[in-house]
């Protein structure tokens, strides 16, 4: 799906949209979603967002900004448009809302908009995706400001910047490109507290974060070349601390800090029977095709996937794998 033909028919449509995005919700699907509902809004779309999780707690300077997009008086069966940001795959928007869109409602268009191309398509979907692009955020920026025309108002830079912000882990990831950094000049010479923002999401942890962050670090170990550096949250551990995985967002990175280490491993055990596996690499390391051998995928120096073996075992063939690439 061309640039062009994205803004078309999102524009074009008489459907009510509903804006969805993955489950565990960071800060470039939440800064995403809500910034093309506002735009969408201002050109005279009935917009709805409709979530499988509730908002992370780092983003709840941003609630007041979904309060008008909730889903009321939907009739069983109506035509809508969906669009999916941060995300290719309707699964990874949750059982729960992928029921209500494909069996609830009928869905003329299902739309999805990432920085990932998807590894296989829906042949009934239509996608728009930039690998070049730092975040959905920075595709969101362009799409409002060339796309729809709209100027940027305060609504949208905080979405905006906080989605670029959260994606790029503060311009630090290998992705940050010139146009990340331009629309962050354009959004700040707009009035935005960068301070603030920044503050709200990543100054604001509660203390069962920091007590897992603290058992993070207590449990690191290195693969004998100290090339790689890997922790396992046991499911106990997140539930004895009132914590969600999405909690967790930014503690792998603490293991990138390490001296020597070129690649990091986080596995989370998100529930009895599953661990997510999370990677970064500080780039001597393309990860992205490691994790594809274990079924999920990413960019170059960033990739997930979920995993239903035992940590001992899953550990160990992911160890086996990197000495691979």
């Amino acid at each position: 799906m061309h640039f062009s033909d994205l803004v078309k028919k999102l524009l074009s449509t008489k459907d009510p949209i509903i804006i969805s995005t993955h489950c565990c919700m960071d800060g470039d699907a939440v800064g995403s979603e809500i910034a093309l509902a506002h735009a969408l809004k201002k050109k005279g779309k009935k917009v709805s967002i409709l979530n499988q999780d509730i908002l992370p707690e780092q983003f709840k300077f941003l609630e007041h900004y979904l309060e008008s997009f909730a889903i009321e008086n939907m009739n069983k069966k109506a035509t809508v448009t969906a669009v999916i940001v941060d995300a290719n795959d309707i699964s990874k928007v949750g059982e729960s809302v992928r029921s209500f869109l494909t069996k609830e409602l009928k869905v003329q268009d299902m739309i999805f908009i990432d920085h990932h191309k998807p590894k296989q398509k829906d042949a009934k979907a239509k996608y728009f995706t930039s690998d070049d692009a730092s975040s959905t955020g920075e595709i969101i920026y362009k799409l409002i400001s060339e796309g729809f025309g709209l100027k940027i108002d305060n609504t949208l830079a905080e979405a905006i910047y906080t989605a670029i912000v959260c994606d790029t882990r503060s311009f630090r990831y290998s992705r940050t490109n010139a146009y990340s950094h331009q629309i962050a000049s354009d959004l700040i010479k707009l009035g935005i507290e960068p301070e603030r923002i920044q503050s709200e999401l990543f100054g604001s942890n509660t203390l069962g974060q920091i007590k897992v962050l603290g058992y993070v670090l207590s449990n690191v170990k290195l693969t004998e070349d100290k090339k790689l550096a890997y922790a396992f949250i046991p499911f106990e551990e997140l539930m004895g601390n009132d914590v969600s995985p999405s909690d967790t967002k930014g503690f792998i990175n603490n293991l990138l800090t390490i001296r020597d280490v070129e690649v990091a491993v986080l596995f989370r055990q998100d529930k009895k029977e599953s661990i997510k596996v999370s990677i970064r690499s500080k780039g001597s390391c393309n990860i992205q095709s490691l994790a594809e051998k274990f079924g999920g995928g990413g960019h170059k120096f960033a990739a997930t996937f979920t995993s239903y073996k035992p940590f001992e075992e899953l550990k160990n063939e992911v160890i086996s794998a990197f000495e691979t690439i």
